[in-house]
């Protein structure tokens, strides 16, 4: 039985219960406040609707704001199909992104469509976005603004709805060229509003008319193909598309009967996924066929190892820290967290102090020689008295430009991080994340662990289909978001505290998290990334380990560290808490105690930001000093 809301704000929210279970069909619908960002995600398909709430805005346009998410949620839920959106989903990150947005508005155009008062509800998504966006202040036209422009001469091709006010600059000075490269194809998006499959099959063609993919979509239409062969996303053929569509009612099943267990109910920021499987199992018998949802499924296909696998991704789940636990708890927590941090200030100020010294040594002064004006140059004074008529004795100096720089802090948070462990490493990414951000890199803080200890709902799937051999991953996933990189850390330095709390350190599965931490940096603009993971020592999950040959997890890991150094893009260190991880990592590090903490982050921070000469220059030194004592 429903208790009667305390105030205004709870009636308020459960009003927009109540719409969102009209229009989506599901009573089990809830909705909440709680994300500390200004986008939604409504494609997760969540029935738990965590929505944010504006800062210091008007109350009518935060109440439209806040219908205006609940809205296109409940509408997703209702006309959004999971399994045909990923179907056709593109790799590339901007593609997909604008994927995605093309899809929304197709989502609104149908709701303006069926309900017209939805109407300016969604345009105020719109516009709190924009404005955060600072389109409204925009005086040229953005690339960073191109998926939202297209998404609006989308919208107003669907709705014949004008873009709302912040973002109509930008539109104008966009359009041209837009529709210049698809026009025909922008034009084709309002007839398949109530075919997702054709739908998406158009939008593929929009993203190579902008040159966002890299190979055109393969015929739409499978007329004449005795056969019956139907295009792919990539523009590949799917011999047996019975198959996948056997699957796809296996998988809608599956998520429909599987209802997710309290504590992540409102919890899931998206779906995670993680396509594992091969080409030769795409041929095989339907019934050995794994399950396969999620807003980000096939983002790590043909990257990494062939062999590895998970037997459902449908239960998988990234989430932020603050939807994990209750404001209060989370403060409760921080302060717990608080008590320790403080007694290592000194430790901070002196990392501080020696970063940003090397940082701003990494910003390399030039200096250009032989001028007839300028600094004059000490070590060309000779000339003068050689040769009087010299004038090109002067110097000025120039500031080349600086790489800027983005730290990915992937922490473990299993079981056996319980205790001094998990304090240890709270503790060094707030010293980390306060260093680095006074030094102008950005940081994001990462956590992995599992919803259930020894296999969940993915475990459950398993036995019920009679326990096929080599299953792959048999556990559920729980990627948390601490901190993202854009957000300044005095905004979810709380989020940290969530560490300490009782139930949330399960199992580890680092593989499938470096991967997932590494996707999230190729996505940055900055020049420099780099990868910190802190665990203590191999990835574990009973459930995976006993359904699979020996070492599983363990290969995987060593594989997609293999696959990230190889790469390059990306640098990779590792700190190890109580345990040596340097079987796994070629550059890492081991803290048996916090007492350690300051004198081996100085140490490893600071050789991790120091030139390249230097960083060459100590490890000859530590080679040699390592070679004197072995001969000692």
């Amino acid at each position: 039985m429903r208790h009667p809301p305390e105030n205004a704000d709870a009636l308020f929210l459960q009003h927009q219960e109540e719409v969102a279970q009209a229009v989506s069909g599901r009573a089990e619908i809830s909705v909440s406040v709680g994300l500390n960002r200004i986008q939604d995600e409504p494609l997760a398909l969540r029935e738990a609707i965590v929505v944010s709430r504006l800062q210091e805005a008007d109350p009518e346009v935060t109440a439209a704001h806040i219908r205006g998410q609940v809205d296109l949620a409940a509408l997703a839920l209702k006309y959004h199909d999971a399994t045909v959106h990923q179907q056709y989903r593109p790799q590339e990150a901007k593609a997909t992104a604008m994927f995605d947005a093309l899809e929304q508005i197709r989502l609104e155009a149908l709701g303006i469509q069926h309900y017209p008062g939805m109407r300016h509800n969604l345009e105020q998504r719109h516009c709190s976005e924009f404005e955060l966006n600072g389109y409204d202040r925009a005086q040229q036209s953005s690339e960073a603004a191109l998926t939202d422009v297209v998404a609006m001469i989308a919208r107003e091709a669907m709705t014949q709805q004008p873009s709302p006010a912040p973002i109509q600059r930008l539109v104008h000075l966009m359009r041209p060229w837009v529709e210049e490269a698809a026009q025909v194809h922008l034009k084709q998006l309002g007839v398949h509003l109530t075919s997702q499959e054709a739908f998406a099959r158009t939008v593929q063609e929009i993203l190579f008319d902008l040159k966002l993919t890299t190979h055109r979509p393969a015929s739409s239409s499978a007329e004449g193909k005795e056969d019956g062969e139907q295009a792919d996303a990539l523009g590949h053929h799917d011999e047996n598309p019975q198959e996948e569509n056997e699957e796809a009612a296996t998988q809608m099943l599956q998520s429909s009967g599987e209802s997710s267990d309290a504590e992540s109910d409102g919890a899931s920021e998206s779906s995670l996924s993680m396509d594992a499987e091969t080409a030769e199992e795409e041929a095989t018998d339907p019934h050995e066929k794994r399950p396969r949802t999620g807003a980000n499924d096939g983002i790590f296909t043909g990257e990494n190892s062939t062999n590895y696998r998970a037997f459902s991704t449908a239960f998988d789940e990234i989430v932020t820290a603050d939807a994990l636990a209750s404001p209060e708890e989370l403060q409760r927590l921080f302060e717990l967290l608080m008590e320790k941090v403080r007694q290592y200030h000194t430790v901070t100020s002196r990392l501080a102090t020696r970063l940003q010294r090397l940082l701003l040594a990494q910003q390399t002064r030039q200096w250009i020689y032989e001028l007839e004006d300028g600094m004059i140059d000490n070590a060309r004074l000779s000339r003068v008295v050689v040769h009087p008529e010299t004038t090109s004795i002067y110097k000025i100096e120039k500031d080349t430009e600086f790489r800027d720089t983005v730290v990915t802090l992937l922490i473990d948070n299993s079981g056996s991080m319980r205790g001094r462990p998990i304090s240890i490493a709270a503790l060094s990414a707030d010293i980390l994340a306060r260093t680095l951000e006074r030094c102008g890199v950005k940081v994001e803080i990462l956590g992995f662990t599992t919803r259930d200890w020894k296999g969940g709902h993915s475990r459950k799937a398993w036995l019920e289909a009679g326990r096929p051999e080599n299953p792959g991953r048999l556990n559920d996933l729980r990627h948390i978001i601490y901190k993202s990189a854009h957000q300044r850390l005095n905004r979810a330095r709380h989020n940290l505290g969530l560490m300490l709390k009782e139930g949330l350190l399960k199992e580890n599965i680092d593989g499938e998290a470096v991967l997932w931490a590494a996707q999230r940096l190729k996505t940055r603009h900055e020049q420099r990334k780099i990868l910190m993971v802190i665990s203590d020592g191999a990835p574990v999950d009973d459930a995976t380990l006993s359904a699979n040959s020996g070492g599983y997890l363990d290969q995987h890991l060593r594989e997609v560290i293999h696959a990230i150094e190889r790469e390059g893009a990306i640098e990779l260190l590792a700190i190890g808490i109580g345990h040596d991880v340097t079987r796994y990592y070629s550059r890492a590090v081991t803290l048996h105690d916090v007492e350690q903490l300051g004198d081996t982050m100085l140490q490893q921070i600071t050789d991790l930001f120091a030139p390249e000469d230097i960083r060459r220059h100590r490890k000859a030194s530590r080679r040699r000093n390592a070679s004197f004592q072995k001969a000692c």
